[in-house]
């Protein structure tokens, strides 16, 4: 993914001036930044989503212009975000989240994306996504959601721990080598920043 001279804008406020960035196949990246410095505002628009009005710039996926694309055609190229906060959805079952980002859904797949973040497919497959999860079980679902759909890129408003061992299991399933893992972008708050 390259990123050319982005500038956005949120509600007439300047968020990014001029931002260039290259990101590397299979690599994990950190972003580093005081809050309110533009790090998930640049999640959100890699993604093509969210408040900021782009200005100026262009951004290349696999050597193509997706600048102009919208959240869904990004997302059938294989981009994703992860949210900082994981998702509750009141009656529907982690089978059901699991499968809606997955063009074929199959149990074995969902029960390997489980096992992936270290959650026991049995115990999980029929629970709801709601508050009777933690965050951080949450958080393993959303990962395990992400996981599921096999994307070649993901941006992560957060970027949990559970990730080295998310990249370590995508590499292992898709059975390719360290270059098949998926890159990862991680908006992050500097210590002095918080």
């Amino acid at each position: 993914m390259c990123v050319e001279n982005l500038h956005l804008r949120r509600e007439e406020r300047p968020v990014l001036q001029g931002v260039n960035l290259k990101v590397a196949s299979g690599q994990i990246y950190g972003l580093l930044g005081r809050n309110g410095s533009g790090k998930s505002s640049l999640a959100y628009a890699l993604m093509g989503c969210g408040a900021c009005a782009l200005q100026e710039g262009r951004i290349l996926f696999d050597g193509h212009d997706i600048t102009g694309l919208s959240i869904t055609e990004r997302g059938q190229l294989g981009l994703t975000l992860a949210w900082q906060e994981p998702a509750r959805f009141e009656g529907l079952k982690v089978q059901d989240y699991l499968a809606l980002g997955m063009q074929e859904p199959s149990r074995e797949r969902m029960e390997e994306a489980l096992k992936a973040v270290a959650l026991l497919p049995s115990a999980y497959l029929s629970r709801p996504v709601d508050e009777t999860l933690s965050g951080g079980e949450r958080k393993r679902i959303e990962l395990a959601a992400v996981y599921a759909m096999r994307p070649s890129s993901v941006s992560a408003s957060s970027l949990p721990r559970e990730c080295r061992r998310f990249r370590r299991s995508s590499r292992l399933a898709r059975g390719r080598g360290p270059s098949s893992s998926p890159t990862a972008l991680s908006p992050t708050p500097s210590r002095s920043s918080t």
